[in-house]
């Protein structure tokens, strides 16, 4: 009677072993940081300026997964304030903006998971949507470029790394430092008529965040 009842149950507690084991490599982050774009050059016939977007703080979320010792794969969303900016010879304008982002990543980690101190590389992929926010009116340096309300969406490429600590199975610490690039959001950043830019909008990000297995 108890040999019956152990191979009844054994196959269940097997497959509850597994469950466990499978929820076991799902992990989600939180975290928050500040971010830095470098300006692209809009070239007019007045002269040129510098067009992009202010510093200001970020905050991420994920969810995903990891495959082996060495990978993981997550699903992102990213959010970070700054106003769009024109700059030329000592005057500046601004326009309330901020800026999303969601965005696939690859982590390839440098250690096994066992370690304490686990370097990664990621790269990653998705969309980022420019959202100009206020009103538009006339500013200075209208010579070279103006202000759109509303939202562009861009292609994303995301390329960094960073350094994960293991305090325990159950969550860690992250440090990540990427740079976002996008191509230049010209539907809410406007080049004035006859001005050329040059180069993407690069935005270079640091985050902490918390991640729980």
């Amino acid at each position: 009677m108890i040999q019956g009842d152990c191979k009844v149950r054994s196959p269940a507690l097997l497959l509850l072993l597994a469950g466990c084991g499978l929820a076991g490599d799902w992990q989600a982050t939180a975290g928050a940081g500040f971010g830095a774009y470098h300006p692209v050059t809009f070239g007019a016939p007045a002269g040129t300026a510098q067009a992009g977007i202010g510093p200001r703080f970020v905050l991420n979320a994920a969810i995903g997964r990891q495959i082996g010792q060495h990978l993981a794969v997550e699903g992102t969303w990213t959010y970070q304030d700054g106003d769009f900016e024109l700059s030329s010879g000592g005057t500046k304008t601004a326009f309330d903006a901020s800026a999303q982002a969601a965005h696939s990543d690859v982590l390839g980690y440098l250690r096994r998971r066992s370690s304490r101190w686990r370097p990664f590389i990621v790269a990653g992929a998705g969309v980022k949507f420019y959202v100009g926010s206020e009103t538009p009116a006339e500013r200075p340096l209208s010579q070279f470029g103006s202000f759109r309300q509303g939202t562009d969406s861009r292609a994303l490429l995301l390329f960094g790394g960073g350094m994960e600590w293991n305090h325990s199975i159950r969550w860690a610490l992250r440090l990540e430092l990427c740079d976002y690039t996008t191509p230049f959001p010209t539907g809410v950043i406007v080049p004035a008529e006859g001005a050329k830019l040059g180069g993407w909008l690069h935005d270079f990000v640091a985050v902490i965040g918390i991640t729980i297995r």
